[in-house]
C-alpha cells in the first residue's frame, strides 16, 4: 500500500530502494530495483580530489550498501512525537538545506515543520550544509536558536 503526502511517498520509496539494495533486486514482482547509474548524479572525478577527500570518498562508497540496506529503514521508520515536540522546550528549529529542494531531507523538514506550524529554516548548502558551509550555516543556526 503506497502512502500519501510528501513524508509518505518518501518513506515508500526509501524502502523500496533499501530492500532492493538489500535483496540484490526489486522489491515484488513487476516494480523496478535501484535506480539506473543514469538517473543518478555522475560521481566525481577521484583522479581530480585532494587524497584525503578521495579516501574519504572510497570509504563512503565501501559502507554505502551497508547504509542503504541497515541504517536507512530504520531512521526512516522513526516516527516523531508531534505532542512531544510541540510541548518540548528549548524552542525547536527545523532547518532545510536550500540546496537540497526536492530532495528527501528537504521535503522531510519541510513537512515536520509544518506539522508543528511553524516555519523551516533554510540553512545554506544541501542535507550536509553544516560541512561544507559550516560558517554561514554557523550563522543561521544561532539566528536560528536566537529567535531571530
Amino acid at each position: 500500500m503506497r502512502r500519501t503526502g510528501v513524508m509518505g511517498r518518501a518513506r515508500d520509496d526509501a524502502i523500496h530502494f533499501a530492500t532492493a539494495v538489500r535483496t540484490g533486486g526489486p522489491t515484488a514482482v513487476g516494480e523496478a530495483g535501484p535506480p539506473s547509474q543514469e538517473q543518478a548524479p555522475p560521481m566525481p572525478d577521484m583522479s581530480q580530489m585532494p587524497p584525503e577527500m578521495a579516501e574519504g570518498m572510497a570509504r563512503m562508497q565501501a559502507n554505502s550498501e551497508f547504509f542503504l540496506a541497515y541504517l536507512l529503514p530504520a531512521t526512516i521508520g522513526y516516527i516523531p512525537d508531534i505532542a512531544a515536540l510541540r510541548a518540548a522546550s528549548p524552542r525547536i528549529a527545523i532547518g532545510a538545506g536550500d540546496a537540497s529542494a526536492g530532495q528527501m531531507p528537504h521535503q522531510a523538514a519541510r513537512a515536520l515543520a509544518e506539522k508543528l506550524s511553524i516555519a523551516a529554516v533554510d540553512f545554506p548548502g544541501d542535507h550536509q550544509g553544516f560541512a561544507t558551509h559550516a560558517g554561514p550555516f554557523a550563522e543561521v543556526v544561532d539566528k536560528a536558536l536566537r529567535g531571530s
